[in-house]
């Protein structure tokens, strides 16, 4: 009886220990989903900012515009981003992106270049068959190692040896509380209906802008720009949903060791009254 509670203290000490360690998990997760998701809020002003330099850009030079309708054009090379994650307790994370991925290109015929964030990943995106997959990129494991990743996809792309017609981005995009949902979006072709409702918008003060210098080259500056902050802001919202899906494993496993906890203590206290009992029954004897 005595082995079999100093058994159960023992396992009582690893159950302690385990609840310790997913309550760290938690904070943590928790602390790093707030940081990617302020990382995302911060992003707000400056992508207005962008917008208005684009704005003045088309309304000086409205043949930009058009030039860009007319070059619309059948998507023969196609490059796709996603991202993922190389770190555990995050369910099936990667599985349901690069699912998602597949049913969004199954019906395409353009050659597919992709560029997988985590090489857990790329192995994955790599059997696909109707996809040539490139080098794969390391995911960044805070917000400030996201502005090198993305330098380094935007070098990548430019370094490709044919141009591409389109340029989409996956990833999970955090939902409501602990949960996230696969999403896509379409970086380039810019999108011509929403470039003539950004046209269209009225200029926030009575000062009309002036484009100082050659106005392609600082649309295709701004472009760049745009294309920057679409993707720090898929990849963060890919890090907080990481996150969020570590942390709902968190949340489930905190439950079942809670039950374990109460169970095994509940049996110790039984195995503790019923070795009372032995003694103080074995002292009436004797």
């Amino acid at each position: 009886m005595s082995d079999g509670i100093r058994g159960l203290k023992k396992k009582l000490r690893s159950i302690h220990s385990l609840q310790s360690l997913i309550k760290t998990i938690k904070i943590l997760s928790a602390m790093r989903i707030s940081s990617y998701q302020q990382a995302v809020e911060a992003t707000t002003r400056y992508s207005e900012s962008i917008e208005l330099g684009m704005m003045a850009c088309l309304r000086s030079a409205p043949w930009i515009q058009e030039a860009i309708r007319r070059e619309e054009v059948a998507v023969k090379t196609m490059g796709v981003i996603i991202f993922g994650t190389d770190q555990g307790m995050v369910g099936s994370f990667n599985d349901q992106i690069c699912d998602y991925m597949r049913g969004q290109l199954a019906s395409t015929q353009a050659k597919t270049i992709v560029w997988a964030v985590g090489q857990r990943l790329h192995w994955t995106v790599s059997h696909i068959p109707q996809v040539t997959v490139r080098n794969s990129l390391q995911v960044p494991t805070s917000v400030t190692a996201i502005a090198h990743l993305i330098s380094q996809i935007l070098e990548a792309i430019d370094s490709e040896g044919e141009s591409l017609d389109r340029l989409q981005i996956f990833y999970n995009a955090p939902g409501m509380g602990a949960s996230y949902t696969p999403t896509s979006c379409n970086l380039l072709p810019l999108d011509v209906n929403w470039l003539d409702s950004m046209v269209e918008k009225k200029w926030p003060t009575n000062q009309l802008p002036e484009v100082i210098g050659d106005v392609e080259e600082a649309l295709t500056a701004l472009i760049r720009e745009f294309l920057f902050l679409s993707i720090f802001r898929a990849c963060a919202a890919s890090l907080a949903s990481e996150n969020a899906s570590r942390l709902a494993l968190m949340q489930v496993a905190e439950k079942r060791i809670d039950e374990m906890m109460e169970s095994v203590t509940l049996q110790y206290h039984k195995n503790r009254q019923a070795l009372v009992d032995e003694e103080l029954f074995s002292r009436a004897v004797y």
